[in-house]
């Protein structure tokens, strides 16, 4: 074992976040996966569009040596705004992966380092679910989305190239959660019917998740009493046994009164926000998203 490595470990675990410090190798192999996938037409192209083209499965490194990814899970919970309109006020949800504030957090834990020795990282883009699942800190469940012991699904996943030396150089073969082997749920929770019984990848372009998330208007079968959530959508996740502990694990403290809301609906961009505004839907969104984001509050607030 490296002492290094496991030093910036048990730091990083002291603070409530789990990580597993992955050789390169585990990007090559996944690359490889996904090509398969795609040569062999099980990944949609508008899939492969929207998100894949965005995975760096060729990272350039300036200024240190990458020597391993850091795969990092943060405890996160289930995040409520409220919006008012006529003083009426109506919770949407955000699922506990949206939130980017661990995400510091994290940053901050590796830059201190140990021993007044920070760590040499970059962040980097890649499939963390399919990552955390090969490196064993996390497993999926039927319904694309993975589970850590007593957390759930209630975490955000987080990559970074880093200069330490590799300590799990496991990769495992993906496999369901054991419970889901007996277990229809899920399946049965999705209004979209986006989880199959007869193939292990889901029917993304089904699911509400990849609805709510892309461009233009939604299909007229979606009725926005069919998901509460601003983005992605937590009824299959809320159903599942392994949650069962997690359900109040719940953030409210995001109010928006009638005008805050109306400037919100009515933005042209997320910068033109007020200040406080800005900074509080800053955490959640990137510019590029806002106009999804008031799309979607538009659709379910029914204005």
């Amino acid at each position: 074992m490296n002492e290094r490595t496991e030093a910036v470990l048990d730091r990083l675990e002291a603070s409530g976040i789990r990580a597993k410090i992955v050789p390169l190798t585990h990007i090559e192999m996944l690359k490889s996966k996904f090509d398969l996938m795609r040569r062999r037409g099980l990944l949609q192209q508008d899939l492969v569009d929207r998100y894949l083209h965005h995975f760096d499965f060729e990272p350039e490194v300036k200024g240190f040596e990458a020597r391993s990814v850091i795969v990092t899970a943060s405890r996160q919970p289930k995040v409520a705004i409220t919006f008012s309109i006529h003083e009426t006020p109506t919770a949407l949800y955000l699922p506990p992966t949206y939130s980017s504030a661990t995400d510091d957090e994290v940053r901050d834990l590796l830059r201190d380092g140990v021993s007044g020795e920070s760590v040499a990282f970059e962040d980097v883009i890649l499939p963390n679910k399919s990552l955390a699942a090969h490196s064993g800190l996390s497993r999926f469940g039927r319904n694309n989305v993975t589970y850590i012991p007593e957390w759930g699904s209630y975490f955000r996943l987080k990559c970074f190239l880093s200069d330490l030396e590799p300590i799990h150089a496991e990769y495992r073969e993906l496999a369901y959660m054991d419970a889901c082997l007996e277990c229809a749920l899920c399946p049965e929770a999705c209004p979209t019917d986006a989880i199959a019984a007869d193939r292990s990848l889901i029917h993304a372009d089904r699911c509400l998740c990849y609805i709510n998330e892309g461009p233009g208007e939604f299909p007229d079968w979606l009725e926005p009493a069919a998901n509460d959530c601003i983005f992605g959508c937590m009824l299959c996740q809320e159903v599942c046994p392994y949650n069962e502990d997690q359900l109040d694990h719940l953030r409210d403290d995001i109010h928006f009164d009638d005008g805050e809301t109306d400037r919100i609906l009515n933005a042209e961009s997320l910068s033109s926000l007020p200040e406080g505004i800005r900074e509080t839907l800053e955490e959640f969104l990137t510019e590029e998203w806002f106009p999804l984001f008031v799309r979607n509050v538009r659709f379910l607030l029914r204005v």
